[in-house]
This record gives structure tokens, C-alpha cells and sequence, in this order.
């Protein structure tokens, strides 16, 4: 305890010959305080929100696991599952569809499912012709907005390619799922609702970035997929399509309308693709 003193008494001489350096003693002790309380508060807000979004994850997986359970326990084909997404509208949001390959791409640029649908349905990669309110059943491959991987799935595919910067990834991802042999699979038994597009809304993305990210995406779904063949032959389908549509506009006059200016634009994002890759 004296020794305590000893030292207390010595500070205390010391400062009074040196004052400015109490205050600054002072000034950081209370700063230090200040920054330690302040470290404090955002560590609890920081654990309030833990035990929120774990409660959440908590009441999520307690949901929808309940119904996919039976599914993935029972069968270990499966190696990927969604339920119904709905739209904020509750309308449904497709989310399952056909893969683009090679020959379903090209029948679609040239618009063959809808010009001749009895010879072209095949073609039509939004598979629209089922109910996904009510029918379980496998499919190509299904929207990233919802998806339930098996471990084993993703330890041996790997996850998503991060290549792709918007649109694709799901698709991609699910094509080797198919290779690697397991199975993709909606089921409705349970809801998810999903207010699509916000990541590419016009007020966050412009719209030529987006339309670019379209169709980067598009290409390295083929390259990915199908080989570097498929991916220089929907570039040409596209380019041919897209040009026999400006000549066609430009022939009736319309070369200064909304759609032609449009598809010029379309064209010279597409000349100038391979250098943006």
C-alpha cells in the first residue's frame, strides 16, 4: 500500500511541473473510455442480430426441412430441390425450366416455338406446360432463388461459377448436377416468395449493362455446357437474327424507331462482345 502511495505521490509532483501532460493523460483516457463504450454497443446490436437472424434461419429450416426431408432422406438421387416461388403478387414465378442447348437456342432465336409451334414446342425452354402450383416432378434445372444442394453435391460439382456475373450460374450449376448423376427436382409442398429483380433494377443497373450481362451470360452457358462450338454458333444465330430484323425495320422506314434503335444497339453489343469477355 505505501509503495501504492509512493508512486502517487510521485505523479502527482511530476505533473504539477508538467500539467499539459495530465491533460493529455486525461484527454486519452477519456477517449479511450469513449471508443470502448461505443465497441461495447455495436457488439451487443451485433449479437442482437445474431439471435434474430439465427431465430429466422431457426424457423426457416424447421419449415421448409420438414417438407424436404422426406424428399432428400428417402432419395439420394436427388441432388437438388425448391418448392413454389410466388411472385409479390402471388402469382407463380417460373422458375423451372428446360436448358438452352445448342438446338433448342437456335430454334428460339430465330422465334420457330412460337412461328411454328407444332413443329417447335420442343424449343420452348420455359416449359410452361405444367402446373407448378400441384405437380412434384424433375426438372432441368431451377432458379438460384430458392435452391436446396445436398453437401455431397457441392463437395463434389463445386458451387456456382463465378463467371458469371448476372444470369446463368443456376442453370450452369444445375447442367452439372445432371452430369455428375443426381437429380433436380420441384416440389410445391411448401412456398417461397420471391421479389425477383431487384438486384437489376433500372435505378441500380443501367440498362445496357444489364442487357450485357444477358448476353455474356448466355455465351458462357454454352461454353460451359456444350464446348466452345456452341458458343460461336449462338453468336451467329444471333447476330443473323438480330440483323434481319434492323434490315427488315430499316425496309419499312423504321430505322429511326424505339426497336430499331434497339436492336442496332443489340448488334453493336455483340460485335464488340469477345473484347468485353
Amino acid at each position: 500500500m505505501s509503495r501504492i502511495l509512493w508512486i502517487l505521490a510521485v505523479l502527482l509532483s511530476h505533473w504539477r511541473r508538467h500539467p499539459m501532460q495530465l491533460a493529455t493523460l486525461l484527454i486519452g483516457l477519456s477517449l479511450t473510455s469513449w471508443f470502448y463504450l461505443r465497441a461495447e454497443q455495436a457488439n451487443r446490436r451485433s449479437q442482437q442480430l445474431a439471435a434474430t437472424s439465427n431465430a429466422v434461419t431457426a424457423f426457416l429450416t424447421q419449415d421448409l426441412l420438414s417438407s424436404a426431408n422426406p424428399y432428400l432422406s428417402a432419395d439420394p438421387t436427388i441432388g437438388v430441390l425448391s418448392c413454389l416461388l410466388l411472385n409479390g403478387d402471388r402469382t407463380v414465378q417460373n422458375t423451372a425450366r428446360r436448358f438452352q442447348t445448342p438446338s433448342r437456342l437456335l430454334a428460339h432465336t430465330f422465334g420457330l416455338p412460337w412461328s411454328m409451334p407444332r413443329l417447335f414446342a420442343w424449343a420452348d425452354s420455359e416449359d410452361l406446360g405444367w402446373d407448378r402450383r400441384t405437380e412434384a416432378r424433375d426438372v432441368e434445372w431451377l432458379g438460384g432463388a430458392f435452391m436446396m444442394i445436398r453437401r455431397e453435391v457441392i463437395e463434389r460439382v463445386g458451387g456456382l461459377d463465378e463467371g458469371f456475373f448476372f444470369y446463368g450460374e443456376d442453370a450452369e450449376f444445375c447442367h452439372r448436377v445432371w452430369k455428375a448423376g443426381w437429380r433436380v427436382r420441384h416440389d410445391p409442398g411448401r412456398t417461397v416468395i420471391h421479389f425477383g429483380g431487384a438486384s437489376s433494377d433500372p435505378a441500380r443497373l443501367a440498362a445496357r449493362q444489364r442487357s450485357t450481362y444477358q448476353w455474356q451470360a448466355r455465351y458462357l452457358f454454352q461454353r460451359r455446357c456444350y464446348g466452345p462450338a456452341a458458343e460461336w454458333l449462338a453468336r451467329l444465330a444471333d447476330l443473323t437474327s438480330g440483323g434481319l430484323r434492323y434490315l427488315k425495320m430499316a425496309a419499312r422506314g423504321e430505322r429511326q424507331s424505339e426497336k430499331a434503335t434497339l436492336q442496332r444497339d443489340m448488334l453493336t453489343l455483340l460485335m464488340q462482345w469477345p473484347r468485353n469477355r
